[in-house]
Formats: structure tokens, C-alpha cells, sequence
């Protein structure tokens, strides 16, 4: 029992700063001049990213008067380190990249307990 009332105070506690960080987005947008608004947007996208463990996130916009269309405004990426070996460019591959099974499934259980943690903060959120 008691360690259930720790996990639910816990998740409230992360539910908290995630509604924290939701509102003081919020507010910092409200009276933001027009030519810092794109720089602001991409700063939002990070810190989501950061708080929420995602690597990437990119906002889509409705044109009025396309309204079948998406068009990309912006698009927040972790910076992910690129070499030339010789044979072109590829994403850089961290020597201990051969990783154990128990390192593997230790990774996926830590991606399922990551992506539970995210829908648990974000759910009801794009309702509002």
C-alpha cells in the first residue's frame, strides 16, 4: 500500500511540473511581439522535447485556404553527431554500440516505461 501512495504521489508530482511547464509556456506567449514568436515557438518545442524525452517534434500548420494541406512550420531535432568514414556519411555510432541482450531489453523497457510516462502527461491535454 505504501508504496503505491509513494508511485501515485510521485506521478502527480511529474504531472505537476509538466502542467507548471504547459503554463508558464502559456503565459510567455500571450503578450510576445510578433518577430521573437518563431524563435519562442522552437524554445517551446525544446523544452517539451526535454521534459518529455523525445528526440524530435514538429508543428504543422492548416492554411486557410488549403485546408487538405499541412505545411511544416517548425521542427525541433536533438543534434545527432555525423562522421565520414571513408564510405560516406553516417550517424556516429558509439564504439560500445554492441550492446548486450540484457542491455537491449533493459533499453526497451526503459523506451515503454518513458512512452507510459508520456501519455499519462499528455492525455486530455489536446482537448482542452
Amino acid at each position: 500500500m505504501q508504496e503505491s501512495i509513494e508511485t501515485i504521489h510521485a506521478e502527480l508530482e511529474e504531472r505537476l511540473r509538466f502542467e507548471t511547464l504547459l503554463a508558464e509556456l502559456s503565459a510567455h506567449f500571450v503578450n510576445l511581439p510578433a518577430d521573437r514568436m518563431d524563435s519562442e515557438i522552437e524554445d517551446a518545442q525544446r523544452r517539451i522535447c526535454e521534459f518529455l524525452d523525445l528526440d524530435r517534434s514538429a508543428l504543422f500548420q492548416v492554411p486557410e485556404r488549403e485546408p487538405g494541406v499541412l505545411l511544416l512550420t517548425h521542427i525541433h531535432r536533438v543534434p545527432v553527431p555525423w562522421i565520414f568514414d571513408g564510405n560516406g556519411i553516417q550517424p556516429h555510432r558509439c564504439p560500445a554500440a554492441d550492446v548486450s541482450r540484457q542491455d537491449a531489453d533493459d533499453a526497451r523497457k526503459h523506451d515503454v516505461a518513458r512512452d507510459d510516462r508520456r501519455r499519462r502527461l499528455t492525455r486530455n491535454q489536446h482537448s482542452r
